[in-house]
């Protein structure tokens, strides 16, 4: 399963929209990696530009602050901010992130719509969908369901303040119980071999297709852990 925090979805606006993108980069392993991609996904309010970086810290370290420095320092930001250099992939591919991996879809559905967005005529489609394909079909296809499953469950309760889900150290629990029973899982031990060990990069999973998982073992493991073993926060 790839790592990208559920939780940002309580945190940061347009939760639907983070859902979907998270979504697809938790379940392909691709990369926020531009500064325009970052600002629009929210990570980012300005972008600094390395060549104005040393200024900028000299700028910080010699000004006096109020009290409620926040418009100050916004002001300095933006002094020494520019725009990205490129446009917002994410932004570009938006309406296709969405209609491929959004809402409740198994894994399968998302494999067979990139297939068609493989053949588009567009070129940034394209090659988009390649990539996500490429990185869907290195996942162990139990991990590929459970990513997704837990996507969905967290996007479902946003705003719903009685769930657990909806609040970080449930959030917590919840991605430390699945850790602790994935570990011991023949999947782990396999993709660690393949990657790390024997290097072959030819992971033998188990179940070996999506066909095969069984969803009962997934939603298994959002179940919580006993008193003894679970996480105090």
């Amino acid at each position: 399963m790839y790592k990208v925090n559920p939780f940002l979805h309580q945190v940061l606006p347009n939760h639907l929209f983070l859902f979907n993108t998270s979504s697809y980069l938790g379940l392909t392993g691709s990369r926020i990696s531009t500064p325009a991609d970052a600002l629009y996904f929210g990570l980012g309010s300005h972008y600094v530009p390395s060549a104005n970086l040393g200024t900028l810290r000299d700028t910080f370290l010699a000004a006096t602050f109020s009290q409620d420095p926040d418009e100050e320092i916004k002001e300095l930001l933006a002094k020494y901010s520019t725009n990205p250099d490129s446009e917002s992939r994410l932004k570009s591919l938006l309406p296709r992130i969405i209609s491929t991996f959004g809402g409740n879809k198994p894994v399968k559905n998302i494999i067979e719509e990139l297939e068609n967005h493989q053949q588009s005529a567009d070129t940034l489609v394209a090659e988009w969908a390649q990539d996500a394909l490429q990185g869907l079909r290195k996942g162990a296809p139990f991990s590929l369901c459970l990513t997704q499953r837990y996507f969905f469950r967290v996007a479902s309760v946003c705003g719903k303040n009685e769930n657990n889900l909806s609040k970080l150290p449930g959030v917590m629990r919840t991605e430390y119980g699945i850790a602790t029973r994935a570990a011991v899982r023949d999947d782990f031990r396999e993709g660690v071999r393949a990657v790390l060990v024997d290097k072959d990069q030819k992971p033998r999973w188990n179940p070996s297709s999506l066909e095969e998982v069984n969803l009962n073992e997934v939603e298994a493991l959002f179940e919580p852990l006993c008193p003894e073993v679970e996480l105090n926060v």
